[in-house]
């Protein structure tokens, strides 16, 4: 288990049920039309240069603010769209009914030309993939039709971003429908996606997105021979064109700590831990979602747990427990619920270092062990998969063995073989 790292996925980094709310007016035919952002405003209040920034409160609220003031509709489609992907970074589970809705009545008004009906279905499929791929509705279209219609994409066709989240999100489904052949197909595309870009320097930054996709994409469905080939090759060309992307930044560092905390070499396992630190300067300084920000954190520092161990570094893996968003030193009531899978790793985390022998009993939090046992509505959200259900068999495991000495290992057969 010391050997282990977490490697939960974060796709476009959360799904939510709010998805939902639009299926009865977003169909997979609807359409797109996607205009670029008016040069005439002033980069203070562009709000794609605040969430570039990190500043991801104020770039919702300055889009709301022009979608409802607006106008021009060409104006109100296209930052329904950016809006979209700033909604990808936030917990409000309201927040891209706004885009569906002026993207879904734009399609239908009678004067858009069919150019632009073709890319509002575009942006729309898009976006519905990315986001709903969690449903058992869209699990099955995936199964009978596989979603081609989308994965034909060419530069010009849409918001890149936004086929990049819709690919990553076929990937993993793929994944846990246990089609790796469809995964690898996706990396694939992206490859290709990256030849017909432009090849002038101003593609860069765009080069750069394209290329972290192929590796977090390749980490997240567990091909890391992939993912290592790419990183050596491209890590250093990502890092200097995204940098100033913190949201893209953050999701890189992420992601290529879990590759490096995988490896067995310490260099790696160290560099591992530098990028955590860097992930988490930027959520500290970025004005993220603070619900999200409690989540991230709480994974970056799980991680870093892990890699301490892995670094037999044990009075670290200590103090990052004790240190932990999550670990509340007054909290005197058993915890009986989690909301959240990075809970569950927290306290699953706290029970395997009590029995290495670097914890005290007293130092672990009250729970209820059916933490570890019960069923969550909101697990068919998480895109864990065995990552999650390990982490509880083994906190259940533990659990009985610290609280109430019961040693079951039924359970242990249960987390190693299947």
């Amino acid at each position: 288990m010391l050997g282990t790292v977490l490697i939960p996925w974060r796709g476009s980094f959360f799904k939510f049920e709010k998805y939902y709310l639009f299926f009865s007016f977003i169909s997979l035919t609807l359409i797109f039309s996607l205009f670029l952002t008016s040069s005439s405003k002033a980069n203070e209040t562009n709000p794609w240069n605040s969430f570039y920034a990190g500043n991801i409160t104020g770039a919702i609220d300055r889009t709301l603010s022009i979608i409802e003031t607006s106008s021009n509709i060409s104006d109100k489609v296209s930052w329904a769209v950016a809006l979209l992907e700033f909604c990808n970074y936030s917990r409000d589970v309201n927040c891209q009914e706004p885009a569906f809705k002026i993207l879904n009545d734009t399609s239908d008004t009678a004067s858009v030309d069919d150019q632009t009906k073709k890319w509002i279905e575009t942006e729309l499929q898009n976006a519905l993939v990315a986001n709903a791929m969690q449903y058992p509705e869209m699990r099955q279209v995936f199964h009978e039709t596989r979603f081609e219609h989308i994965n034909y994409f060419s530069y010009g066709d849409g918001t890149i971003s936004n086929f990049l989240n819709a690919q990553a999100a076929l990937a993993l489904a793929a994944r846990e429908e246990d089609e790796p052949v469809y995964s690898r197909e996706v990396v694939t595309r992206l490859i290709y996606l990256l030849t017909k870009l432009p090849s002038n320097e101003s593609y860069n930054s765009l080069r750069g997105q394209v290329l972290a996709n192929v590796i977090s994409i390749s980490i997240e469905i567990g091909d890391l021979y992939t993912a290592r080939r790419f990183f050596k090759i491209a890590d250093e060309y990502v890092i200097n064109n995204i940098n100033y992307l913190k949201p893209y930044i953050y999701q890189y560092l992420y992601n290529t700590s879990q590759l490096l905390a995988s490896s067995e070499d310490a260099e790696d396992q160290r560099t591992a831990i530098k990028r955590i630190l860097m992930a988490k300067s930027i959520l500290s300084d970025g004005l993220f979602d603070e619900d999200l920000k409690i989540a991230e954190l709480s994974m970056l520092q799980t991680t870093q747990i892990f890699v301490a161990l892995k670094l037999r570094d044990w009075a670290q893996a200590r103090y990052l427990y004790l240190t932990h968003p999550l670990y509340d030193v007054g909290r005197k009531l058993p915890i009986k619920e989690v909301q959240q899978g990075h809970e569950l790793y927290f306290f699953g985390t706290g029970f395997l270092l009590k029995d290495s022998g670097l914890l005290e009993e007293i130092d672990l939090p009250i729970t209820d062990v059916r933490i570890f046992s019960r069923e969550y509505s909101w697990e068919r959200l998480e895109e864990t998969g065995a990552v999650l259900k390990f982490t509880k068999l083994i906190g259940l495991y533990l659990h009985k063995k610290t609280i109430s000495g019961t040693l079951d290992p039924s359970i242990l057969d249960e987390a190693f073989l299947k």
